[in-house]
């Protein structure tokens, strides 16, 4: 028996009750701004109407000389800005901080930076055990192309909006120059109008998740590969299962708050996913403000972003793992590299021009109404998933 771990075990237990009286003194502070998400039926009916009208419309009017720069223009901007899981999500917090009306562009940001950490958890020290080369490529593959995609199809729809708001002109007209779904003029075209960011944010979760379904999580490939392996499907052994916030709070501390994610393949439980995410971000303050405050931390990859006590991209600086709660040092004991680091840039075919929108497509049983989740400190939880799957990985590392 180690009498020393036994020794300094106070000393983690009197931080893991200091994290509770923490948590619970910031749920007393917080205000629910958006306590359902709704929107009204005679919105949605109009939209739909419009969107019929869209649709079944011939009209292939040219682009003119100075929209065909435009179009030019923002496809020079999408490629240099589609590089890497780096650039994207660079790309949209840019885009924000910019056009903060933009309610999605800081929620893509967020979740890009998600998508990042799991790219980079298949080269970390808790994953790689478990994993040949050939499936961690296949699993980095796949969480590359979704998150590339869904920057394809949306980049060019918010430099349109910027392009509309400087000239003060509507330029959605253009969305079929970038094979953007015909589901989304309606949308823009009402938010420039009226600047409805909610309406408009829950219209591009649906999109974007419809514009992957078959062209990453239902492809033949990815279906073999990834998404039916034992491995993708047991998910509570891999850090899917939480799409993760970090925010800052007193004395800038990062703790985490988030959802659990069921089902990733389930197109159903992505959009139900996207609009909670979306509640919990601009729905509660001040907790908004706090995750902000974590985004001017530069995305690197690595988990060590939001918990460097943790998480290093130095392998030679991760100690042994009891070091971090029962040391006073608090040592790191997960290596999670920088993305540069461990993956290269990669090239993807041009995604299908198909659009996935049809009138059969049922888009709209989307906005339905939701309550909201509420705030949920998940820091204890995830640690101690954390705690788990590293003395998992050390007997895998054991086995013969």
């Amino acid at each position: 028996m180690d009498f020393n771990k036994i020794l300094r075990l106070p000393s983690y237990l009197y931080l893991l009750a200091q994290h509770k009286i923490e948590v619970k003194k910031y749920e007393r502070d917080i205000i629910h701004e958006y306590k359902r998400l709704y929107f009204p039926q005679k919105t949605i009916e109009m939209l739909k109407l419009k969107l019929h009208r869209v649709y079944h419309s011939h009209s292939k009017q040219a682009p003119t000389s100075i929209e065909r720069k435009l179009i030019d223009n923002i496809q020079k901007k999408r490629k240099l800005a589609n590089q890497n899981n780096i650039t994207r999500t660079k790309a949209y917090l840019d885009f924000y901080n910019n056009h903060p009306e933009i309610h999605w562009s800081l929620l893509a940001h967020l979740v890009s930076r998600n998508g990042g950490w799991n790219m980079t958890d298949l080269k970390g020290s808790l994953l790689s055990p478990f994993l040949t080369s050939e499936r961690t490529s296949d699993f980095f593959l796949f969480l590359e192309r979704a998150n590339a995609y869904i920057f394809y199809d949306a980049y060019p729809q918010l430099l349109l909006y910027e392009a509309s708001k400087k000239e003060k002109k509507n330029y959605f007209h253009l969305l079929r120059y970038f094979s953007v779904s015909t589901f989304m003029k309606p949308f823009w075209d009402h938010f420039y109008a009226l600047k409805d960011s909610k309406l408009l944010t829950v219209a591009l979760i649906i999109n974007e998740q419809h514009y992957i379904q078959k062209r990453v999580i239902e492809h033949p490939f990815f279906k073999q590969k990834v998404t039916k392996t034992m491995l993708f499907q047991a998910q509570d052994a891999f850090q899917f299962t939480h799409v993760t916030f970090p925010y800052v709070v007193s004395h800038n501390k990062i703790k985490l708050t988030g959802i659990s994610v069921q089902d990733f393949t389930d197109i159903t439980q992505r959009i139900l996913i996207g609009k909670q995410l979306y509640m919990q971000l601009f729905g509660i303050s001040p907790l908004t403000q706090h995750i902000k405050a974590f985004t001017t931390i530069d995305h690197t990859g690595s988990r060590e972003d939001f918990w460097p006590t943790v998480f290093s991209k130095d392998k030679k600086a991760v100690a042994e793992k009891e070091n971090f709660f029962l040391s006073k040092k608090r040592k790191p004991f997960i290596y999670s590299p920088a993305l540069e680091d461990v993956w290269g840039l990669i090239h993807h075919a041009t995604p299908s021009k198909e659009d996935w929108y049809t009138p059969e497509s049922h888009a709209f049983v989307y906005f339905s109404s939701i309550e909201q989740p509420g705030f949920h400190d998940i820091s204890e939880t995830y640690y101690k998933q954390l705690l788990k799957l590293s003395t998992i990985t050390d007997l895998k590392q054991l086995l013969p």
